[in-house]
């Protein structure tokens, strides 16, 4: 983090590690998955854009810089489909599944249902 330029980094690692460790956990059991799916996919292309500047990148980095942007926008379009779809059957029910019903009545709204 301090490498990147980024102020208070030591705080901002700590964050970075509560996010991806709840999140992930949440989404590896179920558990407000869209919610947790949103939030990783939100964190990912911020934490993308922070840290792997291609276009700023200098010649001879530039193709390792650019690989790894576009592998995260991979994992950012599979993290938006379980925001879409859901964990399916295989889940654990949790208060936070009220926090998912609204995500998804949001992004039936912004597809029209599909």
């Amino acid at each position: 983090m301090q490498a990147l330029g980024l102020p208070i980094p030591m705080f901002l690692l700590v964050c970075t590690i509560i996010v991806q460790i709840a999140a992930g956990t949440a989404l590896l059991f179920g558990a407000a998955s869209r919610a947790a799916a949103f939030l990783l996919a939100v964190f990912t292309v911020v934490a993308t854009i922070i840290a792997h500047d291609f276009w700023n990148a200098s010649p001879s980095t530039f193709s390792r810089v650019l690989t790894t942007a576009l592998e995260h926008l991979a994992i950012v379009g599979g993290l938006l489909i379980i925001c879409l779809i859901g964990a399916g059957r295989f889940r654990v029910v949790t208060p936070f599944d009220r926090l998912d019903d609204h995500l998804r009545f949001a992004f039936d709204a912004i597809t029209g249902g599909r």
